[in-house]
């Protein structure tokens, strides 16, 4: 982050690192490719005007970077009106690969999709959330924390008993 703060080789080291999970959690949020990317780029041009103002005060960098995403998500669905999901086979590049797996594996891959698209609408919102932090954004308990507000140790709970509650309806495809 010091080194984001001093120059802009610093910065794109920090973009490298962080890009794949805001993107993947923004994915993983709104239910277009291209809203996707324009959210993401938006995020970081957010972080790059505001890296200097980044101080260390017990906070992490990723939980204060996906606040900025949580704020820009808030604010997209403000203005669309759109809070569903993105297909994961399209977060993880899947449906581009199709012709290259057999029809089996395309079978069961869709068959999973749609289950934990239907699980993951199921969820209260914040549950969905954390879910979605820590699964598509890869963060732990405590940038989770940071991002939206909740202590620590709730997260933990909620992750606990959402996991707790959801692996029923996806044993089947373990």
């Amino acid at each position: 982050v010091a080194a984001a703060q001093q120059s802009a080789d610093g910065f794109g080291k920090l973009y490298d690192c962080y890009f794949g999970r805001v993107y993947g959690f923004v994915a993983s949020k709104v239910n277009d490719r291209g809203d996707a990317e324009d959210l993401t780029s938006e995020i970081f041009m957010k972080v790059l005007e505001n890296i200097n103002s980044f101080e260390w005060r017990g906070i992490p960098f990723g939980g204060w970077l996906f606040k900025i995403a949580r704020n820009t998500l808030n604010s997209y669905y403000a203005t669309h009106a759109k809070s569903s999901t993105k297909d994961i086979d399209e977060v993880y590049g899947l449906a581009d690969d199709e012709n290259k797996t057999s029809p089996h594996t395309n079978a069961a891959r869709n068959e999973l999709a749609e289950k934990v698209r239907v699980v993951m609408n199921e969820l209260p919102e914040r549950e969905k959330t954390v879910v979605q932090l820590k699964f598509y954004g890869q963060l732990n308990n405590r940038e989770i924390m940071h991002a939206t507000g909740l202590s620590e140790s709730n997260v933990g709970i909620i992750l606990f008993r959402t996991l707790k509650k959801i692996k029923p309806e996806l044993t089947y495809f373990s």
